[in-house]
């Protein structure tokens, strides 16, 4: 009893370890959203290349994060977790001081290396915990990292307001979690499943049927929610707002994201898994829709409530797809949350010209018809 008392704290110890690291990764990857504005004025950027910006984080980030999948379920113990916050803490540091958009591109991507390093690493540590409550522990997990994400923009404009640029620095301090996280990472220790990747293609193919609807799901999630992220404080300031104000609008509809995943994975545990994923992107078409024709109190409501429902659903599919490869979910945590991010991050430069050329309101149109789509999906397959 004692000892099964002790290991329930010692996962307990080890999600929340990899839960504060998801925050501070999360902070390091939104940072630049609320700096677009500025870089526009100083550096003349258009939102084309200011969705190249943001998308080399996110494309390196998602792209390599099959490898550090492999890597997780051969090494599990290689603390690839905490290296990546060290990584992308100390990277992301150094982006107030660089005048020049092609190093701005690079610091990027290295931030996005360790981006990479650390979710399916992070993720799978979760799932392998034996509780019954595993969507529940993935929903806080992903609501601290959608905090994390939240805080980002905020913490960066008010550093940007007293420091300047240089502000950035600071946010060195953020990779000192790393330490709280190697301690805790050793508690528990990660089942070693590793096959070869041409096995693990194999194994893909014959579950691909599985597969490919979830990772739909997570795809138009995807391009959904990096699209309002890296332009909504451009959006802002378009609207009249000044830019703390269109980052505050930011941080209202992610940090009721980060709320609607751990209410998403209670209520996937309680009620059903198909009842939340038809809630979640039933409830996003409306909402979206009527926040992009707003411009007054309302569109601050219509923001949290988008941020809610969009991503409650997030638990689900990755618990989902742990499922489907149950004995390498390093691997599974790399294509849903890999896969789906790199398309969506690979549309991002796209997204940025639709608005140079058609302007926000259109863009924002046409993307908000897209959870339509993943309704007929989880019909079709009949998920859940």
């Amino acid at each position: 009893m004692y000892k099964k008392k002790n290991k329930e704290i010692s996962e307990g110890r080890q999600a929340l370890a990899a839960s504060l690291g998801h925050f501070s990764i999360e902070i390091n990857g939104n940072i630049i959203p609320p700096l677009i504005p500025i870089f526009s004025t100083t550096l003349g950027i258009t939102y084309a290349l200011a969705g190249l910006l943001i998308g080399a984080y996110n494309l390196l980030s998602t792209l390599l994060q099959p490898f550090f999948g492999l890597l997780t379920d051969k090494k599990p113990e290689i603390p690839l977790a905490p290296m990546g916050v060290i990584l992308s803490s100390l990277t992301v540091s150094f982006i107030g001081l660089m005048d020049n958009y092609s190093l701005l591109v690079l610091l990027s991507s290295i931030a996005g290396l360790g981006s990479a390093m650390f979710h399916p690493h992070a993720t799978s540590s979760i799932s392998f915990n034996k509780s019954k409550r595993r969507v529940t522990a993935l929903g806080f997990f992903s609501s601290l990292g959608s905090i994390g994400v939240a805080l980002g923009p905020l913490i960066m404009v008010y550093l940007y307001k007293l420091f300047g640029l240089k502000g950035t620095l600071l946010l060195a301090s953020l990779s000192l979690l790393s330490i709280f996280m190697i301690k805790n990472w050793r508690r528990i220790e990660l089942k070693n499943n590793f096959l070869s990747f041409r096995h693990l293609l194999i194994l893909v193919r014959g579950r691909v049927d599985k597969l490919f609807p979830i990772i739909s799901l997570d795809v138009i999630r995807a391009l959904l929610f990096i699209s309002l992220v890296s332009f909504l404080p451009s959006y802002g300031v378009y609207l009249g707002m000044k830019i703390d104000s269109a980052s505050t609008l930011l941080f209202v509809m992610l940090i009721s994201g980060g709320v609607g995943n751990l209410v998403g994975g209670n209520l996937a545990d309680k009620f059903g898994r198909k009842v939340t994923l038809i809630l979640s992107f039933s409830l996003t078409f409306p909402l979206l829709y009527v926040f992009i024709n707003s411009n007054s109190i309302i569109l601050w409501i219509y923001a949290a409530l988008i941020g809610f429902f969009l991503l409650s659903s997030l638990p689900i599919t990755i618990v989902m797809g742990h499922e489907i490869l149950p004995e390498h979910k390093g691997f599974a945590s790399s294509l849903n949350q890999g896969l789906a991010w790199a398309f969506a991050s690979f549309t991002l430069p796209f997204i940025g010209l639709s608005i140079d050329i058609f302007g926000f309101f259109f863009t924002y149109q046409l993307l908000a018809f897209t959870p339509l789509i993943s309704i007929i999906i989880i019909l079709i397959f009949r998920l859940g």
